[in-house]
């Protein structure tokens, strides 16, 4: 690949072809650009279909543009300040782009994926973590979620009858960030329609 670091400050780049395996002893290269902003490492690169081989569209993780929508933020992006990082991001690469070609034969995304939109994903992320089985469950943990955090030697708001240290008070903490995602207020709504949907 080839490597260009800009002059003036503004970051980096990476370019050129991926041999991609397709199954059945076939290959097909496919290029793609990394771009490293000036924060790199504080923030992750962002990866594109260089010659915008797919058509951007949601049900293929491909943002406007050409880029791949690898990770949800705030959940599952890699911590480039450890070393390994950038290895592993080109590890969880090679899996996305083989099921580009997948999605080109059945039309469908053949793996794990969080649902589309930061409302929807975000919603989908809070019914896993706090293991969520009705509405009622997410109402009642609210509060703790926006900040108002039960004492941890008081029963814990989603009716388990433990103590909220020994129940949802580790994974609320984890969570804190979600009170400062833009799509915050439209979370309720969201973590009801899935669960009713669901039921």
């Amino acid at each position: 690949m080839r490597h260009c670091i800009w002059a003036n400050g503004a970051g980096a780049v990476a370019e050129g072809p991926v041999e991609v395996d397709i199954g059945a002893g076939c290959w097909e290269q496919v290029e793609i650009e990394i771009c490293f902003d000036p924060h790199y490492p504080l923030s992750p690169p962002r990866i594109y279909d260089r010659l915008r081989r797919w058509c951007p569209l949601d049900d293929r993780h491909l943002m406007p543009g050409g880029e791949f929508c690898l990770w949800l933020e705030h959940v599952d992006i890699p911590d480039f300040t450890d070393p390994a990082a950038f290895r592993n991001l080109l590890l969880r690469l090679l899996p996305f782009l083989r099921d580009q070609f997948v999605f080109d034969d059945l039309g469908k995304w053949p793996g794990p994926q969080w649902a589309h939109g930061r409302r929807d994903a975000y919603a989908q992320h809070l019914i896993e973590r706090l293991a969520l089985s009705s509405p009622a469950d997410f109402e009642a943990l609210w509060p703790a979620l926006l900040g108002a955090l039960p004492r941890s030697d008081r029963a814990c708001p989603c009716g388990s009858r433990l103590l909220y240290g020994h129940c949802h008070r580790p994974v609320v903490l984890e969570l804190d960030w979600v009170r400062r995602l833009p799509v915050r207020d439209e979370l309720p709504d969201a973590v009801k329609e899935r669960l009713l949907n669901a039921a």
